[in-house]
């Protein structure tokens, strides 16, 4: 291939990846989980008053708590 052909497909091949968005989407902060709440072998149903919070394996240092208590 000649040099100026060469430069001119990497150009175009280049200019295809930045229009297509081939770049890194920051991410969400977002945590999703789903589960469900026992009492013994019972699945709970009512009203519940929960606190919840994301701390280290020691529960020593609290990253988050959605009441700001922990």
């Amino acid at each position: 291939m000649k040099p100026k052909f060469l430069s001119f497909l990497l150009f175009v091949c280049g200019a295809i990846l930045c229009a297509s968005g081939a770049h890194a989407d920051p991410v969400e902060p977002v945590l999703g989980y789903q589960g469900r709440v026992s009492v013994g072998d019972l699945v709970f149903e009512g009203n519940g008053h929960f606190k919840f919070a994301l701390v280290d394996e020691a529960a020593d240092e609290t990253y988050w708590s959605n009441d700001g208590t922990s």
